[in-house]
C-alpha cells in the first residue's frame, strides 16, 4: 500500500506537534540511571522516529547531500527551539543532554535511511 504523500505530511506534523505538546506538560518524572536514562532514550527515540517519517515526506530526487542538510537543519532547529521554550514550562529547563539525545535521534535516521536511499538505488541499477 502506497502511502499519498499528503498523507505523509501530515503524519510528520502530527508527530511534531506531539513531541511539542509533551513538552509542554509540567515536569515529567523518570527514573535516572545516570546520563542515559530512560528520559535520554526517549528523548532519542521521539527524534529518531521524527528523522525517518521526515524523510518518507521528502523522499524525492534532489541529491542525497540536499536532503540530508534540510531535514538535518529542519529537524535541529525545531529540536532547539523546542529545548528553549521549555523555560517557560513549571518545572522544565534546557537541557544540554536532551537535545544531545535529541541531535542523536535525528543523525541515526539520517544514517538509517540513507542506508535505505543506498540499497533502493542499488535494487534500479
Amino acid at each position: 500500500m502506497r502511502i499519498n504523500r499528503r498523507v505523509r505530511f501530515v503524519i510528520f506534523v502530527l508527530w511534531m506537534l506531539l513531541i511539542f505538546a509533551v513538552s509542554s506538560w509540567p515536569s515529567l518524572q523518570s527514573p535516572e540511571i545516570g546520563i542515559i536514562g530512560v528520559d535520554k532514550i526517549a528523548h532519542f527515540t521521539q527524534y529518531f522516529i521524527a528523522g525517518i517519517l521526515l524523510a518518507l515526506y521528502l523522499k524525492s530526487k534532489q541529491t542525497v547531500m540536499k536532503i540530508i542538510i534540510v531535514r538535518f537543519t529542519l529537524l535541529a532547529l525545531f529540536c532547539i527551539v523546542d529545548e528553549i521554550h521549555q523555560l517557560w514550562i513549571p518545572g522544565r529547563s534546557v537541557s544540554i543532554y536532551d537535545a544531545i539525545a535529541n541531535l542523536s535521534g535525528i543523525f541515526f535516521s539520517l544514517l538509517i535511511s540513507l542506508y535505505g536511499l543506498k540499497r533502493l538505488c542499488y535494487k534500479k541499477n
